[in-house]
């Protein structure tokens, strides 16, 4: 199991604490009467990790129900992040943002336009679960 394959399972078990944790403090109800059209807080994407010549690529869907990360199986819907391992690793330690580095064009996403939204709350989740140290691997 490669670094970055540790860190995507920490990052999507960290999802399900905090979903956990949201539904005991009773705001799943809130949450659940702002309609998907506005608020969608699912997500489909994937994660390609180039280390030299080998690739590999991680399918993460995150839902208020359930969370779980796959390795190569088909593409999801949704959109791609690429960048190489050292730049995930920047990520995922909190060296550098996922957003700076996507605005340095360090990771390439497609459908960028269409997801902005999910990117930019994407960036600042990775963000903050970072500083609070639920990302620690």
């Amino acid at each position: 199991m490669s670094i970055i394959e540790k860190y995507l399972e920490k990052f999507i078990s960290s999802i399900d604490f905090l979903f956990k944790q949201i539904q005991s403090s009773g705001l799943s109800e809130t949450l659940e009467k702002i309609p998907v059209e506005i608020f969608d807080l699912n997500f489909h994407f994937n994660i390609k990790v180039i280390n030299g010549e080998i690739k590999e690529e991680f399918n993460l869907s995150i839902t208020q129900e359930i969370s779980k990360l796959s390795k190569n199986h088909p593409t999801v819907v949704g959109f791609s992040i690429i960048g190489t391992e050292k730049i995930w690793l920047e990520v995922f330690e909190g060296n550098k943002s996922l957003m700076a580095e996507i605005i340095e064009g360090k990771l390439k996403i497609s459908n960028i336009r269409a997801n902005w939204l999910k990117i930019t709350l994407l960036s600042n989740l990775l963000a903050n679960l970072i500083s609070i140290k639920l990302l620690k691997i």
